[in-house]
């Protein structure tokens, strides 16, 4: 499944975002988080979703197990597929467009590997911890129950730890850049950058701290509280944030759209900037619906004005040698691009009804929205497209390959739609009717499925994309 084979070859480094030459070192520091988050898309992501979807009818104790599965699949799908992918680009992207040098081999290898432990440790030991307690048994049900809840603490503890220093690197070397009044346009992006560090430290240092003392039948889940702060943390501001902040510098480069609105951009930036803020007021003052409310309707109204900052939904600009042959509708990476963004208007839409639902002297005339739905609509959908669909240009320029097959890419973007509408289509009807059909959970699972699926063939369409090997045999660092 790895995608590793790119740090093989030459070519540049970072593609139009860098002009640094590579070597067999062009793997650092970015490709290794990428197979990362691949290898958590495959298989505590999606996969885990399926199963804790088709739970029912599993032999697997649907009250203790379900609950853990969840937490460890919600965790590897914000931490892991979007985590990592984020943490590997910004790496790797970040310090060329600020002109300043890559980050320190040596230094980002010990932290990845801290990383990698911990998120592993941490999805992997909870489902396990809850398998290993029947019926959701009492603490001191034997050796391994006691173990595998000390290894999802450690794991948490390990993560937060190397996430810490992760971004601390990176603002080292960031700092490292020529002024700022030389690099205005890496400055537009500064705003959404110190949301989206917030969102994410905010997020593993709640996950963290949740994990010690963890709660529920045997003590196999993270406290309710911290859990939900660090879901809403992740899914409120880190997500939305850095996918606007990116999307301001990308999407003229590789979709054909005008530069974006710089005063649209602006506000985008503030406003999550703002949910952040509530969120972390929530923890001295002790947390609770006004706040999460305030951060939700803060975070939808960013997303909303980061669709109009950014263009997506505008005409594509037209190139001499076009001769009228370009269609955006036949292009995998702008459908990828756009439907995200379409995801993403549904989930700011979901984010301010479920901030609504959180004051309730404004409840009665609106439709009631869970979090889990917003969850999905910015995770599932508008998260995961963007990944594919940029992805597929960014990353291939970062080992020095071209774009891949566009069989593939299609393939990706089609099967990842139909992920998120099979995921959310039902939380969608069940807002509107109020209680949630039938056949929710089946549909729910095939969507695991086929996010399982669209992961699979974007990790193939990755490995098509890399330069083939020369013969030689370089050695990674």
């Amino acid at each position: 499944m790895s995608v590793s084979r790119a740090g093989k070859t030459g070519g540049t480094a970072g593609g139009s975002a860098g002009g640094a030459t590579g070597t067999a070192a062009c793997r650092w520091p970015w490709l290794p988080f990428v197979d990362l988050a691949l290898a958590m898309a495959l298989v505590p992501g999606f996969l885990l979703g399926a199963l804790t979807a088709a739970a029912p009818v599993l032999p697997v104790d649907t009250g203790a197990w379900y609950a853990a599965a969840r937490q460890a699949h919600g965790h590897a799908q914000l931490m892991g597929w979007g985590g990592a992918m984020i943490l590997g680009v910004g790496l790797n992207f970040l310090p060329r467009f600020r002109g300043a040098g890559l980050p320190p081999p040596g230094r980002v290898r010990l932290l990845f590997a801290a990383f990698a432990a911990g998120l592993s440790l941490r999805v992997l030991a909870q489902p396990l911890a809850a398998l290993a307690v029947p019926g959701g048994g009492p603490r001191g049900a034997g050796p391994w129950p006691a173990l595998l809840r000390g290894a999802t603490a450690a794991g948490a503890l390990l993560e937060a730890a190397a996430v810490a220093g992760l971004v601390a690197l990176l603002v080292t070397t960031l700092r490292q850049g020529p002024p700022l009044a030389r690099k205005r346009a890496f400055a537009e992006m500064l705003p959404f950058l110190a949301a989206a560090a917030g969102g994410l430290l905010l997020a593993v240092g709640a996950w963290a701290w949740g994990s010690i003392g963890m709660e529920g039948p045997g003590g196999i889940l993270v406290r309710a509280r911290w859990d939900l702060l660090a879901v809403h943390a992740a899914v409120l501001v880190l997500v939305p944030a850095i996918s606007v902040g990116m999307s301001v510098r990308l999407f003229p480069l590789y979709l054909r759209l005008e530069p974006a609105r710089p005063g649209w951009a602006r506000a985008s930036a503030l406003f999550f900037l703002a949910a952040l803020a509530a969120l972390v007021l929530s923890v001295p003052l002790g947390g609770g619906t006004w706040f999460y409310g305030a951060g939700a309707a803060c975070s939808g109204a960013g997303l909303l004005a980061g669709c109009a900052a950014v263009r997506v939904f505008e005409r594509r600009r037209a190139f001499p040698g076009d001769q009228g042959r370009y269609r955006a509708w036949a292009d995998p990476v702008a459908v990828g691009a756009v439907t995200a963004y379409g995801w993403g208007v549904l989930g700011a839409l979901g984010a301010l009804l479920y901030a609504l639902d959180r004051w309730p002297a404004a409840r009665s005339p609106w439709p009631r929205v869970g979090f889990d739905l917003v969850v999905h609509l910015l995770g599932a959908g508008f998260m995961t497209l963007l990944i594919i669909g940029i992805g597929a240009v960014l990353l291939p320029g970062f080992g020095g390959g071209k774009p891949g097959s566009r069989a593939l890419l299609w393939t990706a973007v089609l099967l990842a739609n139909a992920a998120a509408a099979l995921r959310v289509v039902p939380g969608l009807m069940s807002a509107a009717a109020g209680s949630a059909p039938p056949w929710t959970l089946p549909v729910t699972a095939w969507a695991g499925v086929l996010g399982v699926a669209a992961a699979g063939v974007f990790t193939l369409y990755l490995r098509s994309s890399w330069p083939r090997p020369t013969g030689r045999v370089l050695t990674s660092p």
